[in-house]
């Protein structure tokens, strides 16, 4: 997928003495104008500001006899370059081998959520921000929706796990692709039989940034 840059073109008049970090002209002056823009015309390249951070995620109890520690952490919070990121990671605390059911990725199969007020859907796209369905930036508005659905295979991998061994993977969290842009609320996430086990699932709360 075709990312665009931002780069800044910074006008630069050679001299004999180098003024090593000044920002602007010698005289402190800031050319900037409100919209961005400095008054010879050229562009600077604006902040990323951060729209909503990962406030909190809330997992599920396993049950005492599976033999896995299962972890989400917010991994990026949402900027107008950025949607924000969780990575879900497996770890078997077995001291043997164990073997657990997925579908068709591993270690988070269930793509398809819905926000806190059940009025709009939410969707985690495999492989983070790369994913094919994240809209390019800048999201001026912070409107991180999926641009298209993602359909799975619907499959069963019988996945083994040596002792102590993790899989992971990074999740981008958008806005279903007919649904409303992510805002502060929470996202639910479940899973009828993970691991094949057990019906578990998680929370993904988005606050505002101050």
């Amino acid at each position: 997928m075709q990312r665009r840059a931002l780069l800044a073109t910074l006008g630069a008049t050679a001299s004999a003495t180098a003024l090593g970090g000044c920002l602007g002209d010698a005289t402190g002056r800031d050319d900037t104008t409100t919209d961005g823009t400095t008054t010879d015309g050229t562009t600077t390249t604006p902040a990323n500001r951060t729209r909503f951070v990962v406030e909190d995620v809330t997992l599920d109890d396993l049950p005492d006899d599976v033999d896995a520690d299962v972890t989400v952490t917010g991994a990026t919070d949402a900027t107008e370059f950025y949607p924000p990121t969780v990575q879900v990671a497996v770890t078997n605390t077995a001291d043997a081998a164990r073997t657990w059911q997925f579908g068709a990725i591993v270690p988070w199969s269930t793509l398809y959520g819905e926000r806190g007020d059940g009025d709009a859907t939410a969707l985690l796209a495999p492989g983070g921000v790369g994913n094919d369905v994240v809209p390019n930036a800048p999201q001026d508005d912070a409107c991180w929706r999926a641009t298209d659905g993602i359909a799975t295979v619907q499959v069963v991998n019988d996945v083994e796990f040596a002792p102590g061994e993790t899989r992971r993977g990074t999740y981008a969290l958008l806005g279903g692709p007919e649904s409303d842009c992510l805002t502060a609320a929470t996202y639910r996430f479940e899973s009828s039989n993970y691991l094949g086990e057990t019906e578990w699932g998680f929370e993904v709360s988005l606050a505002d940034a101050e």
